[in-house]
C-alpha cells in the first residue's frame, strides 16, 4: 500500500511523544490509507474542575389560579404571557369597565357642582341676612318689630338650610356611586396575589365574557420554583445555601439557570430553590445539576476526546517516526466536561492527534 505523508515539520521527543508546529497540520499515515486523517493538539496548562452530574426535572409545587371575583364581563385585556416574572400587586389583566369609569366621572361631575351650589347657597344665605340685619338697625328703635325680624331669620335660616341639606344628600348618594363603580373596577382587575412566575396565559379569553369561576392566569410563586431529582445518594455533595447550575438543554441552545440547595432529611426527592427564574423554561423540563468536587488550577490538560483507555490504561495517539502514528500511554488525574488532567507521560507544549 503506498504511503504518502504530508508533513510541515516532525520533531522527536525522547519518550517517543512528538512536538507539532502551532499550526493545525493535517497528516495522512498509512493508517489514514482507509480515509482517516489527524490534526495536532497541544498540551496546555489551565484549570480543571472536577464535577458530578445530578439529573433534575422542573416540578414547581403549587400553581395559583387569577380569576376575576365580579359579575361576568367581557375580558378587554391580557398584560402577561406565559413565562413573565410579576409581582404581587401587579395588574395582570382587565374587563371592559370603561361604561363604570363614565359614570364615576359623570358622578364627580355632578358631586361637584353639587358643592359648588351649597357654597353659593351659603353666600346668598349670608348676604340676604345682612341685608335684613342693616335694615333692621337703620328702623327707629320705637318702631322696630323685633319679633317680626326674628321670625324672618329664622325662616330664611331655614330656607337655605334645606336646600342645603338636599344638596349634601345628593352628594352623600353620588359618593356612594362612585365607591360602587370603583368596586366595579376593582372586580374587573386582576391583580397578581403574589411575585412569581406566570405559567399559564389565557389571551384567547380577549374579547370572550369570563366567568368568576374561570382562571385567566396562573402564577407560580417564586418560591415554589424548584427542580427536583430522585437522585438522593449524591445528597452527600450538596451543601445548603450554596448556589448550584442547572443546564437545560432548549433546542440548539442550553439555558442556565441558578439554584440553591434546600436540605430535607425525610424528603423523597432533593429540591433545589430556583433563584433567577428562566423565562423560557416549563414544567417537566429536564436538566444536569451540576456540582463541582475537585479543582486543580495551573495543571497539564488535554481535551478529552484525544483520550483513549485500553486493557485498563489511558494512552494518545502521537506521531513517531517516518509519519507513522503510535500510541503513548499517560496518566491522567481529574477531568471535566471537556477536559482531562495529564499527570505524567506528556509535558507542556508536546503534541497529540486528534482524529
Amino acid at each position: 500500500m503506498k504511503r504518502i505523508v504530508l508533513l510541515l515539520l516532525l520533531l522527536s521527543v525522547l519518550c517517543g511523544c512528538t512536538k507539532a508546529p502551532e499550526e493545525e497540520v493535517k497528516i495522512i499515515t498509512e493508517e489514514a490509507s482507509e480515509g482517516g486523517s489527524y490534526s495536532f493538539v497541544a498540551v496546555k496548562r489551565g484549570t480543571i474542575t472536577n464535577e458530578i452530574g445530578i439529573n433534575c426535572r422542573y416540578a414547581p409545587r403549587e400553581a395559583i389560579g387569577c380569576a376575576f371575583t365580579g359579575q361576568d364581563r367581557e375580558v378587554a385585556e391580557v398584560l402577561v404571557e406565559r413565562g413573565d416574572l410579576v409581582k404581587k400587586g401587579q395588574v395582570i389583566a382587565r374587563q371592559n369597565v370603561e361604561e363604570f369609569e363614565e359614570q364615576i366621572l359623570e358622578e364627580q361631575h355632578a358631586m361637584e357642582m353639587a358643592q359648588i351650589r351649597i357654597r353659593q347657597l351659603q353666600e346668598m344665605k349670608k348676604m340676604e341676612l345682612d341685608i335684613m340685619k342693616q335694615t333692621f338697625e337703620y328702623e327707629d328703635e320705637d318702631t322696630r318689630d323685633e319679633e317680626a325680624y326674628r321670625l324672618n331669620v329664622e325662616q330664611i335660616e331655614r330656607m337655605y338650610e334645606q336646600q342645603i341639606v338636599d344638596l349634601q344628600d345628593e352628594i352623600t348618594v353620588h359618593t356612594l356611586r362612585i365607591q360602587e363603580y370603583q368596586s366595579y373596577i376593582l372586580e374587573g382587575t386582576l391583580i397578581s396575589p403574589v411575585t412569581g412566575i406566570v405559567s399559564a396565559s389565557h389571551s384567547d379569553l380577549v374579547g370572550q365574557i369570563s366567568k368568576s369561576s374561570e382562571d385567566v392566569i396562573t402564577v407560580i410563586r417564586s418560591e415554589d420554583l424548584i427542580y427536583e431529582s430522585a437522585e438522593l445518594e449524591k445528597v452527600t455533595y450538596l451543601e445548603t445555601d450554596k448556589t448550584y447550575y442547572v443546564e437545560v438543554p432548549k433546542g440548539d441552545k442550553m439555558r442556565v439557570i441558578e439554584v440553591k440547595y434546600l436540605p430535607d432529611a425525610e424528603a423523597e426527592k432533593l429540591t433545589f430553590l430556583v433563584q433567577t427564574p428562566n423565562l423560557q423554561v416549563t414544567v417537566g423540563d429536564s436538566g444536569t445539576l451540576w456540582v463541582e468536587k475537585e479543582k486543580k488550577e495551573n495543571t497539564l490538560y488535554l481535551p478529552n476526546d484525544v483520550l483513549y483507555i485500553g486493557a485498563g490504561k489511558a494512552y494518545v495517539y502521537v506521531m513517531g517516526e517516518n509519519g507513522v502514528r503510535k500510541i503513548c500511554y499517560v496518566k491522567t488525574g481529574i477531568s471535566d466536561r471537556e477536559n482531562t488532567e495529564i499527570l505524567e507521560g506528556l509535558e507542556e507544549g508536546d503534541y497529540v492527534l486528534r482524529e
